[in-house]
């Protein structure tokens, strides 16, 4: 048996933060995912930056009103495809959220559904989160990325103050970051299946 001691250490110094995440289906909403009979699609909601004024919160996965059932977008989404929201915690840079939430594990389970079109939309830095997994992963099943206002080349929003654990992911945010990021993934090309139309 582990002492609490030894226990404390291990959970201490075992890495980064604990990424905690959820996906959820909401159209049509259901306890267990189900696809839909003959639906092909499957649309991911992902949102972004979220201003957190206490530490508490900050590691707590969030929906955000726009990812409810009953909102518009997912209402609209819904009637061409099955919708699914994801939310994470917010105290980790972007690259240790792709890594270690469920994001990679929600994907495969979303194939094994037999969905055969799985799209990340993203919205502001859940743009980012779906970029960079398909940039990681590119065999997870993705087909395709719809980043909506995703401040790819930095925000400004990053400098804001906000809890002291968010520090990471708002860092991951800014101008001179994501300069760098971008010439570290410049050679990630992630190869289109050709479409005719």
């Amino acid at each position: 048996m582990l002492s609490t001691f030894t226990l404390t250490c291990t959970l201490a110094f075992a890495g980064g933060p604990a990424i905690d995440s959820i996906c959820t289906q909401v159209a049509p909403a259901n306890d267990k995912w189900t696809r839909s009979p003959n639906q092909k699609q499957a649309v991911v909601l992902i949102h972004g930056y979220y201003v957190h004024v206490f530490d508490k919160s900050v590691a707590k996965p969030q929906l955000r009103s726009w990812q409810s059932a009953n909102g518009p977008l997912v209402k609209e989404i819904g009637k061409n495809a099955d919708v699914y929201v994801f939310a994470y915690g917010q105290n980790a840079a972007l690259d240790a959220i792709v890594k270690d939430s469920k994001l990679s594990a929600n994907v495969a389970e979303l194939r094994k559904l037999g969905y055969s079109d799985i799209v990340l939309v993203g919205h502001s830095a859940g743009g980012l989160i779906a970029r960079h997994f398909v940039e990681d992963f590119p065999d997870a099943g993705v087909t395709k990325v719809l980043q909506v206002c995703s401040p790819n080349g930095g925000s400004p929003l990053a400098s804001l103050s906000a809890a002291k654990s968010q520090k990471p992911f708002l860092d991951c945010l800014s101008t001179d970051h994501r300069k760098k990021c971008m010439e570290q993934r410049a050679g990630k090309k992630i190869e289109g299946k050709k479409q005719r139309y």
